[in-house]
């Protein structure tokens, strides 16, 4: 930063930034990189803190500290403006003018500022081509303003990875509890307020420990694998499907009764049934389909299929077992 602005012009800058910017968007490791500056709510760039300019940072720091309360109203303003300071104990009561040009982001918020200090012997320079210096502050504020904005990308793109991995299962990539668990509090609303139909089917593996036990922990992973590749191709892309734990997975199906649920179990189970896993001689699954009822909650929605699920399995596995 310090050595872009000082090819526009040999006199002093400083680059200052809202602190709670920093505080969100900076990644932790790189949040020593600022220091608080004199100016409430904003924090130095230490880059731009260097003892190469015209003035010396010293002073830039004893006019910063007496200016502070005179500008203070016109940055929470996030305007461009310009003062004069002379001081008889600073550079000799020379005048100093002191140019503060805003920062937005890409929703127009002014988020940082450029700080501009010029002896006043170069004003009539200043004024006459103050046009020119403020297109040259616009570059620079656009500039970092891009800067900002693939900051704030990142960061976001960092959270919503972090997101991801925690509401996906690992092995499978498909919905964990936990993930499920958000999307069935939302549709339970939608059905709430729409009164539409919503199904679920709830089923597991059967005798799948005996898998684990027999061929080892990675047939049982390429077990898991394989029926997840296979439910998906066959259910819709507005249906939610999840790893709901161990060998337990739970599709739950918007817009479709009871009914036809138990087809697409009952395909489900068959399809499973005739898949060859690799020398595993074949895998069946047991499955509890129900339909959300108007006096539901989760915690009944959920009981209900889990015991359709444990009835199936009672029942002698490989079946589908529902209560419409």
């Amino acid at each position: 930063m310090q050595e872009i602005l000082s090819k526009i012009d040999s006199t002093s800058y400083l680059f200052m930034i809202n602190n709670k910017i920093v505080k969100t968007k900076v990644f932790d490791d790189e949040k020593s990189n600022y220091e608080i500056s004199e100016f409430d709510g904003y924090d130095y760039d230490k880059n731009t803190l260097k003892n190469t300019m015209q003035m010396s940072l010293k002073d830039i720091h004893k006019i910063n500290k007496l200016i502070f309360k005179d500008v203070e109203e016109k940055i929470k303003k996030g305007k461009l403006f310009s003062i004069y300071y002379k001081d008889k104990n600073i550079y000799n009561n020379t005048t100093i003018v002191i140019s503060f040009a805003p920062i937005p982001n890409l929703n127009n918020d002014v988020v940082a500022y450029i700080i501009h200090y010029k002896f006043g012997h170069f004003i009539d320079i200043v004024l006459n081509n103050i046009r020119i210096l403020f297109m040259v502050l616009t570059l620079l504020a656009i500039l970092l303003s891009i800067l900002l904005s693939m900051l704030t990308f990142n960061e976001n793109k960092k959270r919503q990875a972090m997101y991801d991995f925690a509401v996906h299962d690992a092995l499978t990539g498909i919905y964990n509890r936990h993930g499920v668990n958000e999307v069935l509090n939302q549709k339970l609303e939608e059905f709430k307020r729409n009164k539409k139909d919503f199904s679920v089917i709830f089923f597991d593996i059967d005798f799948f420990k005996k898998v684990n036990d027999t061929y080892g922990h990675d047939m049982g992973d390429y077990v898991l694998e394989n029926i997840v590749k296979i439910v998906a191709t066959e259910i819709r892309a507005s249906d939610i499907f999840a790893r709901w734990g161990g060998e337990e997975f739970i599709i739950f199906l918007p817009n479709t009764k009871s009914i036809y649920a138990v087809d697409i179990a009952e395909k489900l189970r068959k399809l499973i049934q005739n898949h060859a896993f690799s020398n595993i001689k074949n895998v069946t699954c047991s499955f509890g389909v129900t339909q959300l009822m108007e006096q539901d909650t989760k915690s009944s929605f959920l009981k209900r299929v889990d015991t359709l699920l444990y009835k199936a399995k009672e029942s002698g596995r490989n079946k589908v077992v529902s209560d419409y």
